[in-house]
């Protein structure tokens, strides 16, 4: 889908991922776009940032970089925008270790279903297929769900178009608990970097 057909449906829900300071050199050459898709939307729109601890990067700044790249400060005024600060790489410890994105989905399903947020805290035998089990197991690297990610609230979003990035990093990881919980969106992959 291109930008220019969404730019028709103005009450599109919008998530964006991590378009912030400093990924600077990485993302401004969609900041733009997305600014602009962000000043013609009416419908709900959510930026997600990486913290502070990990970037540096203040909630002024990532307001600022928004306003410097196109976004009509209005918005952020008058709070159509939830800006939401996430933490960095919480499935990251599977997803870089080879892990399929099928024993990752079983892996966030089982934690939501389970109440934990530490797939340490699993019987990996009740939650993985045999032959699989004891490889995850065994891996020193673990995966957790962030207090921050909001289940309900990605429902309430759904359907949405997401944008920003990683495209294998940090939007994956959104794309990932959405898969989980059969929460339904688009990427628009124009605007991923």
């Amino acid at each position: 889908m291109k930008v220019t057909d969404l730019l028709e449906r103005v009450n599109t829900n919008i998530l964006v991922v991590d378009v912030q300071p400093a990924y600077n050199k990485f993302c401004r050459f969609v900041a733009p776009k997305i600014c602009n898709l962000l000043n013609s939307q009416s419908g709900k729109m959510v930026a997600m940032f990486n913290d502070e601890e990990m970037t540096g990067d203040t909630l002024d700044d990532v307001y600022n970089y928004y306003v410097e790249y196109g976004l009509n400060p209005e918005l952020i005024e008058e709070g159509k925008i939830k800006f939401v600060e996430k933490q960095y790489a919480f499935l990251r410890g599977w997803m870089d270790n080879g892990v399929s994105d099928h024993n990752i989905i079983l892996g966030i399903r089982a934690m939501v279903t389970h109440g934990v947020n530490d797939s340490r805290d699993l019987d990996f035998r009740v939650v993985f297929p045999e032959d699989e089990f004891e490889d995850l197991e065994s891996m020193a690297d673990n995966i957790y769900l962030p207090d921050y990610i909001d289940i309900a609230f990605l429902r309430n979003l759904s359907p949405f178009y997401m944008c920003g990035g990683g495209r294998e990093e940090c939007l994956r990881e959104i794309e990932l608990i959405c898969n989980a919980m059969n929460i339904r969106y688009k990427r628009m992959n124009n605007l991923i970097y």
